[in-house]
C-alpha cells in the first residue's frame, strides 16, 4: 500500500481510492445514504462506518460517487416503489373500511326507522319516517359493493385493468358515434 493511494483525514484514518469493500459494507453504506434521505457523497461519506476490514479505510469520494449511481440510485427506484405501492394498498384498505363503516350505519339508520315506525305510528309525522328511511336507503345504495369493487381492483395488474375496461366498453348497450359521419 502506497501513500498515493491513502489521504490522512483529521482523524488520521486514511481513505482508501482502492481497497476493495465486501457486499455487506457496500449494503451498509446503502442502508447509511438511503435513510439519510440519499445525502450527496461528501455528506455520505460523513455517516458511513467505517468497515472492519482494508484497516479502516472509508471508500473515496470517486467511489462513492460510483456506488451511489451506479448501484444505491436503481435499488433505491426498486424500494420507493414498493413503498408507493404500499402506502396505496393501505390507503385502498382503509378506503374500503370507511366505506364499510358507512354502509353499516346506513342499514343501522333503516333499522331504527323501521323500528320507530313500528312503535310510533301514530306519534311520527309521515316526512319524517320517509326522510329517514329514504336517507337510509341511500346512503346504503351508495357504500355498499364499491368496497369489493375496490379491494379487486388493487389486487390487479394495469393489464387486467386495461381488459377489464375494454369488457365493459365492449358489453355497453351504448354505441359510439362516430366523429367522421
Amino acid at each position: 500500500m502506497t501513500s498515493e493511494n491513502l489521504d490522512n483525514t483529521p482523524d488520521n484514518l486514511f481513505v482508501s481510492q482502492t481497497h476493495k469493500f465486501k457486499d455487506e459494507y457496500k449494503d451498509a453504506c446503502f442502508y447509511a445514504w438511503y435513510n439519510a434521505g440519499k445525502p450527496t457523497v461528501k455528506d455520505l461519506l460523513e455517516i458511513i462506518p467505517f468497515p472492519d476490514t482494508n484497516y479502516g479505510a472509508k471508500p473515496t469520494q470517486t467511489t462513492l460517487h460510483t456506488w451511489i449511481y451506479d448501484h444505491f440510485v436503481p435499488r433505491a427506484t426498486e424500494l420507493d416503489a414498493g413503498v408507493h405501492e404500499t402506502m396505496n394498498r393501505a390507503l385502498i384498505v382503509s378506503k374500503v373500511e370507511m366505506l364499510e363503516r358507512q354502509a353499516k350505519i346506513g342499514r343501522q339508520m333503516q333499522d331504527m326507522a323501521l323500528e320507530y315506525l313500528e312503535t310510533h305510528k301514530d306519534d311520527l309525522t309521515a316526512n319524517a319516517s320517509v326522510r329517514l328511511l329514504v336517507e337510509g336507503l341511500r346512503v346504503e345504495f351508495e357504500r355498499s359493493g364499491i368496497p369489493d369493487a375496490l379491494l379487486k381492483m388493487a389486487d390487479m395488474s394495469d393489464q387486467e385493468l386495461q381488459e377489464e375496461l375494454a369488457k365493459l366498453i365492449e358489453d355497453s348497450p351504448l354505441e359510439m358515434e362516430d366523429d367522421n359521419e
